[in-house]
This record gives structure tokens, sequence and C-alpha cells, in this order.
């Protein structure tokens, strides 16, 4: 095979991959990305620094530095702004793409705070529908009912989610210090409850997340309101939003 065939068959593969992928240099420029990272994220320029489309700046820098030095394999998670003007977690997996030409290669995965949490909800709605009907079963149903929930394929999966999924994991560092110098007095759980109404999380969401009742997340809620002096909840979940756009 010629050489110009294997440029075409690569650039080709290169942009028919479904997943996201930027390539940069040694210096963390962004040198070239495919047609899924130009109709997942917002406007990248070629040129610009891979940071700047990352919402958690310091944390990709360290990555990056790693990277470079150590020509490892790098596996992590941070936020980006979506094309759809959204912040949205990514897994990426970044590696050197070239020893000659010091090129790096990332390849992201959507990780979106509302999917993770989402996963939380339907593993413990399985978890709750399956608890419901034992009271109703003999001895036998009850022992059918447990064979097929050590069984069940799908049940399995949504409790390995669950249990892969760290909660407090999820939060944003730098969209939590936002919210923090907008609201100095608030503690570190008043913050992880901003950060989450900031993403559009419900309360009975929050209080799975957290552990918490609903009951208690809507108290907290409504003394953080107090406060900061807010009319609202509304209005603080409007501010909150704009606070992290």
């Amino acid at each position: 095979m010629k050489e110009s065939d294997v440029t075409i068959n690569y650039h080709f593969l290169f942009q028919a991959f479904p997943d996201p992928v930027i390539v940069i240099d040694k210096t963390g420029k962004i040198i070239d990305l495919n047609i899924a990272a130009k109709d997942t994220f917002a406007e990248i320029v070629i040129g610009e620094k891979l940071e700047n489309i990352f919402s958690d700046k310091r944390k990709i820098r360290e990555s990056l530095i790693e990277l470079f030095q150590y020509h490892k394999v790098i596996i992590d998670k941070a936020i980006l702004k979506s094309k759809f003007d959204e912040l949205v977690t990514y897994e990426f997996k970044a590696t050197i793409l070239s020893e000659v030409k010091d090129q790096f290669i990332l390849c992201f995965n959507n990780l979106t705070t509302k999917n993770d949490i989402l996963k939380l909800e339907i593993a413990h709605a399985f978890s709750v529908e399956m608890n419901a009907l034992r009271p109703y079963l003999n001895k036998a149903g009850k022992e059918l009912v447990e064979k097929k929930h050590d069984k069940n394929k799908l049940i399995s999966l949504f409790e390995s989610q669950h249990q892969t999924i760290e909660p407090y994991s999820l939060i944003n560092e730098d969209v939590v210090a936002k919210i923090s110098s907008y609201f100095p007095d608030f503690n570190k759980n008043e913050l992880t409850i901003s950060f989450y109404i900031s993403i559009g999380a419900s309360v009975n969401q929050i209080a799975l997340i957290t552990g918490k009742s609903a009951n208690t997340i809507r108290v907290m809620i409504h003394r953080m309101i107090t406060k900061v002096n807010m009319e609202s909840s509304s209005k603080f979940s409007k501010i909150l939003k704009e606070i992290t756009e």
C-alpha cells in the first residue's frame, strides 16, 4: 500500500470515528479534530490551547503535564461545554500519537452528570420495585424473585453502574468555586446542593445523590434561600445557572 493510501485511510477513519477525537502538539495546542468533536463541543479553533475548551482548566493542565513528560496513557474525567452551551461530563483517554512528531490524541466518552444521576435513579427504582413485591409473595414466590433477581442481567447491569458511580465525584470544583465566590457564606453541603441545582437536578435527584431525604433537601434549600434573601427557589435556581454559564 502506498504511503498516500495509508494517509487517506487514516484520515477517513479519523473523521468517521463516532466519538469526539482531538489531536494536540507537545505545547498543548489543538492541531486537528474529527467531525464528532466539531458536532459535540462548543466551537473549537485550530491552534488554540486544549485547556481552553475545558471547564476545569487546572485539572487538564495536570493531566497534560503527565502525558507530555511520561508519554503514558492518561484516563480522567473532565467537564466541557457542549455545542448547545451546556456543561457535559466526559471521560477522556489521552496518549501519544507519534513519537517522531510529538503529537498526542485525546478520545472522549460522554459521561454527563445528568446521565449519571439517571443511572442512580434507575438502579434505585429497580431495588424499590423488587422489594415492594416481597410482602405479597409466599416462600416459593420469594425464592423465585431472589433467583430472578440474581440472574437478571438488566438489574445486574444497573447495580454495577450504581456501584461504580461516586456521587460526590460528579461535582465540578471550578463551578463550585464560582458559586462559593457569589455565596461566600454557604457551607460545603450547601455548595454541593447549589451545584446540582445549577445543572437542573430535581429535589428527588439531589436527595438520591446525597443520601438524604427529599424533605431534608427541601428544608436545606429553604434555609439557603433565606440566608441569601432570595424571593423564591426559582429565582435562586436562575441565578445559579447564570453564575455557572
